[in-house]
């Protein structure tokens, strides 16, 4: 069987790098720092339009959560076996997480047992792909688009999986998917946020970045006024400090360009265990 390191030689090139720069955060949304050029391959890899870096995987599911405009009260859908890393974003930002029961063969939301669980609140579903088995999304999206919800991609456990051919991660109004050192791929912590909405993207990027728009792909943002002659940051609305720094950019983009590699022997050893 192929033996693999999770780290290697472009991991110690990218750092050394970063080291060398003397600057380890990815500084005003440089399009040169390690975090930038990773949200850039990352997007091209997934096939979204708007790729952000994020500190955790939960911490870029509560971003996700934000994204999406949700109010203190509204009702989440989760699925009722998951890792609490799904359910406690939920409550962070004032939203209800409702529990929906799963399905016993893949331990995945059961679309048969969604409708039963949504109430005037409810306003999203919080859907998550494990152990690199996607969740029925046909029959989830339409459930959606019936009541009018909004659909949030868990893909955690998930990275390339394809349902009918799609890419999990791709079918729901936003993603999220960790980075931590149990993942597919990883950079020891760290997130990704994903959406094909131009506001959502913004709503993003200012949770994770203290109210301050460092927007990117092209898209404008607002200039703070001076007060009273002096400059200001820029903080137009409330936000956590959940960015992504360059140390861990470094890492992210030196594993996704070996993951194919990572796949490959994922297959190996799913075949022998087989």
């Amino acid at each position: 069987m192929t033996a693999i390191k999770c780290f290697g030689e472009k991991d110690m090139q990218y750092l050394k790098e970063v080291i060398d720069s003397q600057e380890l955060w990815r500084g005003f949304c440089s399009d040169t720092s390690f975090t930038s050029r990773f949200e850039d391959a990352y997007a091209k890899h997934l096939g979204r339009k708007y790729v952000l870096g994020i500190s955790s995987g939960t911490n870029a599911e509560e971003v996700a959560l934000a994204a999406m405009g949700l109010e203190p009260g509204d009702e989440v859908l989760c699925p009722g076996v998951a890792p609490i890393f799904v359910s406690m974003p939920v409550v962070s930002i004032g939203a209800i997480p409702v529990f929906v029961d799963v399905e016993p063969e893949t331990m995945i939301m059961d679309p048969a047992k969604i409708e039963e669980r949504i109430t005037p609140k409810t306003k999203a579903i919080l859907v998550v792909h494990l152990h690199g088995v996607p969740a029925k999304m046909d029959e989830i999206l339409a459930i959606a688009k019936k009541h009018n919800l909004m659909v949030m991609e868990d893909c955690a456990q998930a990275y390339d999986a394809y349902y009918k051919g799609r890419k999990t991660g791709t079918m729901g109004d936003v993603m999220c998917a960790s980075l931590q050192q149990s993942k597919h791929m990883t950079s020891g912590e760290g997130g990704i946020f994903a959406t094909d909405d131009p506001e959502m993207y913004k709503r993003a990027v200012l949770f994770h970045n203290v109210g301050m728009p460092w927007y990117r792909f092209g898209l404008d943002a607002p200039e703070a006024e001076p007060f009273e002659g002096v400059g200001t940051r820029g903080h137009f609305t409330f936000g956590h400090n959940y960015r992504m720094s360059d140390l861990q950019g470094a890492i992210a983009l030196a594993q996704l360009e070996r993951i194919d590699e990572y796949h490959a022997a994922r297959a190996e050893r799913v075949a022998a265990i087989e």
